[in-house]
């Protein structure tokens, strides 16, 4: 009895969202996992002096990001940069 109720409790929650995010496709909102970042390389390589300069001095990725105080994704962004320009 109690299973039969919390099936037709997920049903109705499912037939709710699944209506309101059609409501929000209609006018016009964006349903799902946001862009990432559109920065350029060159953008990096200006933002990010000390991390270039710690890298060409020959920290590792992991040591850049500790003194420079980045992620380490950061830090590869910026390494692949340097090596498109």
């Amino acid at each position: 009895m109690l299973a039969e109720f919390a099936r037709l409790e997920r049903e109705t929650l499912r037939e709710r969202i699944l209506s309101g995010m059609e409501e929000a496709r209609r006018k016009g909102k964006k349903i799902g996992r946001p862009e990432g970042s559109l920065k350029e390389a060159e953008n990096y390589l200006q933002d990010y002096p000390s991390v270039v300069r710690n890298l060409k001095q020959g920290l590792s990725l992991r040591q850049t990001a500790k003194v420079c105080e980045v992620s380490v994704n950061t830090v590869r962004k910026v390494k692949s940069a340097m090596h498109l320009s």
